[in-house]
C-alpha cells in the first residue's frame, strides 16, 4: 500500500460547466481506489472525475466542432502520449495522459472532502437537491443522443449511474461549505478582515480616464501607415500641451477616443499604460504614452468602488480555498493497489 499526499483543487468551475449536464441513480459501485480519512473512493468516482477534466479541457473544441464527445470518452492514443513537460535529470517526460490521471485524482479528493466537511458541517442534501438532481437525470439521455448513446459513454467510461449522482451530490455539498463564507454566515470575514480588504483595496486599484490617440485600424488591427502614425503622435502632443495650458481634460479629451473612468490593479492594463498611471497623483494626468495601441493620455481620479464587490468576493473565495487546502494537508489518503490498474483513455 502506498501513501501519497494530495492537494485540493476548486472544483467551481467543472461545477459550473457540467450542472446542467448529468445526474444519476444507483448502481453497482466498483472496486475502492484509495481511502481518504478512513473513508473508500471507488474506480467510477474516479472514472467521473476523468471524463469531466478532459470535457473541461477541450470542451471549446467540441463546440466549435472539431471534436466530438466520444472524442474524449476515449481520447485517441497519440494525443495521450503528447509530452507536456520533458523530464529533467534522468525523470520521466509528463505526458497527457499523465496530467489528465493528476488532474482526476486532485479533483475527486477535492469532492470527497467537501462531502466530509458539509457532513462535520452539519449540512444535508435536502428534498428540493434532491427533486433537481433527478430533473436533470430526466433529461441525461436526450443530452447523450438517446439510451444508446448513453449506455455507450457509461460502457466505455467505466462512469457508473451511481457515481455520477455522488459527483453531484458532492458538487452541491460544496457550495453547501462555500456558503458557510458569506457574509453572515459561520465563516464569514470578520470585522478585521472586512477592514483589510477596504484597505487593501485602497492601495490595489486606481481609477482613471484617459483620451487616446489610435495607430491601429480599429476594424481591422493592423498598424497605420507611418506618416499617419505621426499625425497622431502630433495631435496627442497638441493635446498635451492645451492641458499645460490650462484646458480642462474633458474638453481636450472631446476632440480624441476619449474612455470615461476605469477601476483595475496591476497586471490588467499592458505595461507603459499601468506604469504610467500608477505613477499619477489623483487629478494629476500623464505625459504621451505610447502603447501598441496608440498614444494616451491618462488622468486619474479619486478611486471609485465599481470594482470592489468582484475583489471582495475573490477574498472570500480565497478564504473558502484556504479552509479547503488545509482539510487536504491535514486528510490521511492511503492508496490502494486498485489506483494502479487505472486506464487512462
Amino acid at each position: 500500500m502506498k501513501h501519497f499526499t494530495f492537494r485540493a483543487v476548486s472544483l467551481l468551475l467543472l461545477f459550473a460547466l457540467c450542472l446542467s449536464m448529468f445526474a444519476g441513480c444507483s448502481s453497482t459501485r466498483t472496486e475502492a481506489i484509495m481511502t481518504v480519512n478512513g473513508e473508500d473512493m471507488q474506480k467510477d468516482d474516479f472514472m467521473v472525475h476523468l471524463f469531466f477534466t478532459k470535457y473541461n479541457l477541450f470542451a471549446s473544441n467540441i463546440s466549435e466542432g472539431t471534436a466530438t464527445l466520444n472524442d474524449i470518452i476515449a481520447m485517441d492514443p497519440e494525443r495521450l502520449a503528447t509530452v507536456l513537460v520533458e523530464g529533467e535529470n534522468g525523470e520521466q517526460d509528463t505526458t497527457m495522459a499523465d496530467y489528465l490521471h493528476f488532474m482526476a485524482s486532485q479533483q475527486a479528493l477535492s469532492a470527497m472532502l467537501c462531502r466530509q466537511l458539509a457532513k462535520e458541517n452539519k449540512l444535508k442534501i435536502t428534498s428540493d437537491d434532491k427533486t433537481n438532481l433527478e430533473a436533470t437525470m430526466d433529461s441525461l439521455v436526450s443530452t447523450f443522443g438517446g439510451a444508446k448513446a448513453y449506455n455507450a459513454f457509461l460502457d466505455e467510461s467505466g462512469v457508473t449511474e451511481d457515481a455520477l449522482w455522488r459527483y453531484f451530490e458532492d458538487m452541491l455539498y460544496m457550495q453547501k461549505v462555500q456558503a458557510l463564507f458569506a457574509d453572515g454566515n459561520k465563516f464569514a470575514l470578520t470585522t478585521e478582515e472586512r477592514e483589510k480588504v477596504q484597505a487593501d483595496y485602497k492601495e490595489a486599484f486606481i481609477t482613471t480616464r484617459h483620451m487616446l490617440f489610435f495607430t491601429t485600424n480599429t476594424s481591422t488591427g493592423t498598424k497605420l501607415a507611418e506618416g499617419d502614425i505621426e499625425l497622431q503622435r502630433e495631435k496627442a502632443n497638441e493635446a498635451l500641451a492645451r492641458l499645460k495650458n490650462g484646458e480642462s481634460f474633458d474638453a481636450v479629451a472631446a476632440d480624441a477616443n476619449y474612455t470615461e473612468g476605469m477601476t483595475f490593479t496591476t497586471g490588467q492594463m499592458v505595461s507603459a499604460f499601468e506604469t504610467a498611471a500608477f505613477a499619477l497623483q489623483i487629478g494629476e494626468y500623464s505625459d504621451v504614452v505610447e502603447t501598441e495601441y496608440g498614444f494616451h493620455i491618462i488622468i486619474r481620479d479619486n478611486l471609485t468602488n465599481d470594482q470592489y464587490a468582484s475583489y471582495y468576493s475573490s477574498v472570500v473565495t480565497e478564504k473558502f480555498s484556504e479552509y479547503l487546502n488545509e482539510a487536504s494537508e491535514a486528510a490521511v489518503v492511503e492508496i490502494l493497489d486498485a489506483y494502479d490498474t487505472i486506464v487512462i483513455q
